[in-house]
């Protein structure tokens, strides 16, 4: 981790799930990547890293739910990724999300009706804010009718969404 960084709380999680859970609850169903360090083909978590690293991942009927992960949490893209949404919550422990990497990831939730932003960023009560690398590209869609990414709430004195890299709302 960087300085300055935090690694994800005790009892933070990192699923990627089918299921749609309630902002503090865990999936009952799916690969639970934090705590255990699992993997499934194409992602896989490192905690001394804090970050998930996907590389041709399949994934586009697929939450990736984080919760109390740290300021450090972190995706790495390489090659060509889909997921359905990412979500983000704070808790007590940090709510920021990086997307780096080399490759693509494509984030559709248009047709979602329980979850509405691609990228969803939840501080409750802590730093929220999404940086997005200059190599990686990213493409995203929320649920009709809604925004492609929301930070919420970001810091009065923060830039919630910085980015250099390829960002598109999928359009």
């Amino acid at each position: 981790l960087a300085a300055g960084e935090s690694a994800p709380a005790a009892d933070g999680f990192l699923w990627l799930t089918t299921d749609v859970v309630a902002d503090n609850v865990e999936p009952e169903t799916g690969t639970k990547l934090y705590p255990g360090g699992g993997a499934t083909e194409g992602a896989a978590y490192d905690q001394d890293t804090n970050t998930l690293t996907l590389t041709d991942f399949s994934g586009p009927t697929l939450n990736l739910i984080a919760r109390e992960m740290g300021s450090g949490f972190k995706i790495v893209v390489n090659g060509t990724n889909t997921l359905k949404c990412v979500r983000v919550y704070g808790g007590t422990h940090g709510g920021a999300l990086t997307i780096e990497g080399t490759g693509t990831l494509t984030i559709n939730n248009s047709a979602d009706t329980a979850y509405y932003a691609g990228i969803d960023l939840r501080g409750e009560g802590v730093e929220t804010a999404l940086a997005i690398g200059a190599e990686v590209t990213l493409h995203v869609t929320g649920r009709d009718g809604s925004g492609a990414v929301s930070v919420a709430p970001a810091p009065t004195d923060s830039k919630p969404i910085t980015w250099s890299g390829t960002l598109s709302n999928g359009q």
